[in-house]
């Protein structure tokens, strides 16, 4: 269970910083493709690769970071999905959501109580 707890913080980062890393590239992208459309006609060759290898390497990030905040679930709903992997199907159907929170509010209380200890 430890080990899911440490992968669970460590995604939940990796979200967080994929958010930020999305919207970093997302500006990048807005003000290179605004500068090279604004001066594409006074650039040499090489000036023009540099420029288009740049835009590349930025959108290839963009779609990175994207894939991460989108198929990156939140930190809650990861802990509900590590908790009720040993549930049956019926099981999970009869319960509420408030049961299942209950149920990670209590894991998180143990945790504290033997942090504490």
């Amino acid at each position: 269970m430890s080990r899911i707890i440490y992968l669970i913080s460590i995604l939940d980062k990796c979200g967080n910083t994929s958010f930020f890393f999305l919207l970093f590239s997302m500006m990048a992208l807005f003000i290179g493709g605004w500068f090279y459309l604004d001066t594409v006609d006074m650039m040499d060759d090489g000036e023009e690769k540099m420029i288009k290898r740049f835009l590349k390497v930025v959108g290839v990030f963009f779609v990175i970071s994207l894939a991460f905040t989108i198929f990156i679930p939140s930190k809650e709903e990861m802990y509900m999905m590590a908790l009720t992997k040993d549930y049956e199907a019926e099981d999970v159907y009869k319960m509420t959501k408030d049961e299942i929170k209950g149920s990670i509010d209590y894991v998180f209380d143990r945790v504290k109580e033997l942090k504490d200890e």
